[in-house]
């Protein structure tokens, strides 16, 4: 149910631009998999913005926490 879940967002976000609730959906579910521990999911939220949005401040800070808590300290 998850994997269908993330990849039905996952499409949507991919065949339109980004709304603001678009942007906000992405971002509680990152929230959600971090609140569980769960940051490579987390991660994988975000990756459609960072495609789009590669210079957008708070996107980037962000991900650098999400990596620094993943202990991936190279990507942070």
């Amino acid at each position: 149910m998850k994997k269908f879940l993330f990849l039905s967002i996952v499409t949507f976000i991919f065949a339109k631009e980004f709304s603001f609730s678009d942007i906000k959906k992405i971002y509680v579910s990152s929230y959600n998999y971090e609140y569980i521990k769960k940051y490579d999911e987390a991660i994988k939220f975000l990756i459609p913005l960072i495609k789009r949005y590669p210079n957008g401040y708070t996107l980037n800070l962000r991900l650098g926490y999400l990596f620094m808590l993943n202990r991936n300290f190279k990507n942070s």
